[in-house]
């Protein structure tokens, strides 16, 4: 199970799933030789911050700070990016056959 968002990012059993969308986002870093700085994407979140905080209820209860939910927007973000694109490869992989 992994937690995207901030409801449950306090939730210390889920903790150990943080390892897998940091190794995400490292992947991403690696494969765009151009835009391979953490810095790129946060400096584009970071538009839509408000936005994006405010499709939370009770965001105040989650004890998430601002620079918290913006660093968990990338890598959330990152991490169902690579997800879907990880699934999809291998449904494409088997209707080749």
């Amino acid at each position: 199970m992994i937690s995207i968002g901030p409801y449950h990012s306090k939730n210390e059993a889920l903790y150990p799933m943080q390892n897998l969308k940091l190794q995400y986002l490292n992947d991403l870093l690696r494969r765009n030789i151009e835009n391979n700085k953490v810095e790129t994407y946060t400096k584009k979140i970071r538009d839509q911050f408000l936005n994006a905080k405010a499709k939370y209820n009770d965001f105040a209860t989650c004890g998430v700070s601002n620079d918290e939910f913006l660093k968990m927007l990338v890598l959330d973000g990152c991490g169902v990016f690579v997800e879907v694109q990880r699934v999809s490869n291998i449904c494409a992989s088997r209707n080749r056959y």
